[in-house]
């Protein structure tokens, strides 16, 4: 299936060999490829670039927030997906997501199952992630329900991860626009914006396809007051930042009610109700990951979190202490086979081809 209705949407600083990549890739695939990048100096291959007619680069050193608020209006294709510099979306998973979406006309949403991958002496190694991941059932209209079904995962976080899925060109601009309307001085709190708005006014849906290869490569950038050390739950429930947090939640209802016909005081309300409990939960079952922490406490913590409470934690840990806390565990292809034998549709060749594409990269 073509995939040139999709635009895959890199906001990136200062790893231009990642952004290298992107580039090979997905202009082997034939999807539309958008860079904003705000890195210190433009990257050195943008003019040749110019001769891929799928590939836009754009060097803005504006903030995080604002090339994001810039992707939502350059994005021209009928669908638009954000992912990381460092990370993969397989085909044929983001053909279906695709086919569903053009097949399902009340679905604005689509996302798939994932890998957490990482390179280490020679291999490539996965670990399948989000495990727990479901769709809402029975199905329930946008709007304040389904937000709260959707909060509603086992572990206490959101069913599955709409911020990296497939979405219909105005339904991406929108929420783009929504989750980054107001700067916040938590990184985190964007994410948590984008998963409030979007079960608010929109349905979403996860395919049983390996889509999505998240990267342990790299550390988590975190430049000037753009943070990612610090949890959302610490900084929100942080009697410090309480006028901020006032005044995202006062913002959120603000914006989802002009969009449609919900109260704004009873948003207002539930937002905040369900933000406490899913920042005190997380507070409570939080270990923290500085390097001082022993590793055996870790896995000892980590054995006992349910599977994506797990996948949430690695994310954490920097690149250090992953392999020391979780071990190296299996190939990628072996994680995408454990995912095969519990339902999950696997291309198994085109993950073999990726393997060998990280295995090159860092081999060179």
């Amino acid at each position: 299936m073509s995939l040139k209705d999709l635009t895959v949407v890199v906001v990136t600083y200062s790893r231009q060999r990642y952004v290298d990549r992107q580039v090979a890739y997905w202009t082997e695939l034939g999807a539309n490829l958008l860079i904003l990048d705000g890195s210190p100096q433009a990257h050195p291959n943008r003019l040749q670039w110019e001769a891929f007619p799928n590939v836009v680069y754009v060097h803005s050193t504006t903030t995080y927030r604002d090339r994001h608020l810039m992707a939502a209006d350059l994005v021209a294709s009928k669908y638009a997906i954000l992912l990381h510099d460092d990370e993969f979306l397989l085909n044929p998973g983001i053909s279906k997501c695709v086919e569903k979406l053009d097949s399902d006309s009340t679905i604005d949403c689509v996302a798939g199952r994932a890998i957490n991958f990482f390179y280490q002496d020679g291999n490539v190694y996965g670990q399948r992630i989000y495990q727990g991941f479901s769709n809402i059932e029975p199905d329930s209209d946008p709007g304040l329900e389904r937000m709260e079904e959707f909060w509603n995962d086992q572990d206490g976080y959101v069913r599955h991860y709409t911020l990296f899925s497939i979405m219909r060109r105005d339904v991406f601009s929108k929420l783009l626009k929504q989750t980054f309307a107001t700067e916040h001085t938590n990184p985190y709190a964007y994410e948590i914006r984008l998963h409030l708005v979007t079960p608010l006014q929109h349905r979403s849906f996860l395919l049983n396809e390996l889509v999505w290869l998240r990267s342990g490569e790299n550390d988590p950038v975190s430049i000037g007051g753009f943070d990612r050390s610090i949890r959302f739950s610490t900084w929100y429930l942080d009697e410090a930042h309480s006028k901020e947090v006032q005044q995202m939640i006062d913002d959120l209802a603000e914006l989802v009610s002009k969009e449609g016909s919900q109260d704004v005081a009873k948003l207002r309300n539930e937002i905040a109700k369900l933000l406490d409990r899913y920042s005190i939960a997380d507070r409570n079952r939080y270990v923290g990951t500085k390097k001082e922490v022993s590793p055996s406490i870790l896995r000892k913590k980590y054995a006992s979190l349910k599977s994506s409470a797990r996948s949430l934690m690695g994310s954490m840990l920097p690149i250090s202490l992953r392999s020391r806390v979780f071990g190296r565990g299996t190939t990628l292809l072996a994680a995408a086979n454990e995912w095969q034998t519990h339902g999950v549709n696997v291309d198994t060749a085109e993950v073999a081809r990726v393997s060998q594409i990280i295995t090159k990269f860092h081999q060179q």
